[in-house]
């Protein structure tokens, strides 16, 4: 990745860009992959004759901005300072992939293969970034711990899984780790190597063994994580390995909680509300439309305030009520996430239906596939689905089939459609009993 790459016209690197951007994910990338990233960020300015801080360096950008990707930036860098502050030296040989000195160090001068940076950082863990597999070897072969957490239960495996170091992983799964060891987001190795799309280490993950089907906290498995992102290949990849297709994920209890801001007499005001599942592709136009609405018409109202945003001790106990709204309620295969995702991916759900996933399974609110896409207004989906055979004149828990909550939300061209198929089903019906 050229972070330091100078664009003439802009007069910025990517580096300095990211910065000005507030981009966070790029600049966190920068730190991975740069050596000497603190130096070149206080050192290398943008070109003179950037109409926007000319001969500034990436530290003076940072300084001159506050906005909030700016603010999780800042705190970035001055982590990664005092991160860098504490390395040994075995730890900065991984970034030149300097074999001949960390052997020096471990076998001549002493220095503990292990010997913990700041938040337990091992020179295993440091290097699994983006080290060489000669450098990663040489530190397993000095006795380096496979196994070694740091201070977020991350191991060596979950970080070389995320950034993508398929011969780091290698080592590591021929190394026999412990395939199920969750970081603090109660995320395995294989969670993270779907979450990111890896098909080829996510596929060396479960040529080694690991549990294909393992759930987070949250119910979700690799495989509902892929779907989620819409990684098609990558799904293809997890179904090819026994993946449960129909394995459904812990029920949210608050993924319909949302705030929405407004006046109240010329003064701001919010509202917490739990959207009813029926309503919600009407809410989410409504909101986004930026038309007045009554938030009680969607559903029960948790809480209401004037300001922007409710003081912390308030948002933590409205979190709680409406999560004791809906407890023990079961969530959502695979198949209702890639009908609910706003990017729609018909060749994922054919690949889903191909594998076995129920089409009318019902969510933990009472809901099929259908209904979901039809909620959210999604005819590409819809189709697709009644093509797969779906049944369209099932009815959600309230007796509304498809048809009926594409009405009740405007999705105009989805009822017309659903009707005229669930008019057809039932000639076709009639028509057969007659015969008999």
């Amino acid at each position: 990745m050229a972070f330091l790459a100078v664009d003439r016209r802009s007069g910025f690197n990517r580096l300095q860009a990211a910065v000005y951007e507030g981009d966070y994910n790029t600049v966190l990338a920068a730190f991975v992959y740069t050596e000497n990233l603190l130096k070149e960020m206080s050192i290398v300015s943008t070109l003179n004759s950037a109409t926007i801080f000319p001969g500034k360096t990436a530290c003076d950008i940072l300084s001159g901005l506050d906005e909030k990707g700016h603010a999780d930036i800042k705190k970035l860098y001055k982590e990664h300072a005092e991160k860098f502050a504490t390395l040994s030296e075995l730890h900065k040989c991984s970034d030149i992939n300097d074999s001949e000195t960390a052997i020096e160090l471990v076998l001549h001068h002493g220095t503990d293969v292990n010997i913990p940076a700041k938040g337990n950082r091992t020179p295993l863990f440091w290097a699994s970034l983006q080290s060489s597999s000669v450098f990663f070897k040489t530190l397993i072969d000095l006795g380096a711990d496979t196994n070694s957490q740091r201070d977020d239960q991350s191991t060596p495996l979950i970080m070389a899984s995320y950034w993508n170091n398929y011969m780091a992983v290698r080592l590591l799964t021929e190394a026999g780790v412990d395939a199920e060891i969750k970081c603090d987001t109660s995320n395995t190795a294989l969670h993270l190597s779907a979450i990111n799309g890896f098909s080829h280490i996510s596929k060396l993950l479960m040529e080694s063994g690991f549990n294909v089907n393992l759930q987070n906290n949250s119910g979700k498995t690799p495989l509902c994580l892929a779907v989620q992102n819409g990684y098609k290949h990558l799904v293809k990849v997890l179904l090819e390995n026994n993946a449960d297709v129909n394995m459904c994920d812990k029920h949210e209890p608050n993924e319909r909680l949302f705030i929405v801001r407004g006046m109240n007499r010329g003064r701001q005001a919010w509202h917490y509300v739990t959207v009813e599942k029926p309503l919600l592709g009407l809410f989410h136009k409504r909101v986004n439309g930026g038309v007045k609405l009554d938030v009680a018409d969607f559903g029960t109202v948790i809480g209401s305030g004037l300001g922007e945003n409710p003081p912390d001790f308030k948002t933590a106990d409205i979190l709680k009520k409406a999560s004791d709204l809906q407890k023990d309620v079961q969530g959502k295969t695979a198949l209702h996430v890639a009908c609910g995702i706003k990017d729609e991916n018909l060749e994922i759900i054919e690949l889903l239906v191909k594998h076995g996933a129920d089409i009318d399974i019902r969510d933990g609110d009472g809901f099929t596939s259908l209904q979901i896409a039809a909620i959210f207004g999604k005819m590409q989906i819809v189709k697709k689905l009644v093509e797969l055979k779906a049944d369209v004149n099932l009815a959600a828990m309230d007796g509304k089939d498809a048809a009926d909550l594409a009405q009740l939300n405007e999705e105009t061209e989805i009822e017309q459609y659903l009707k005229l198929k669930r008019s057809s089903l039932r000639k076709l019906w009639n028509a057969l009993v007659r015969r008999q």
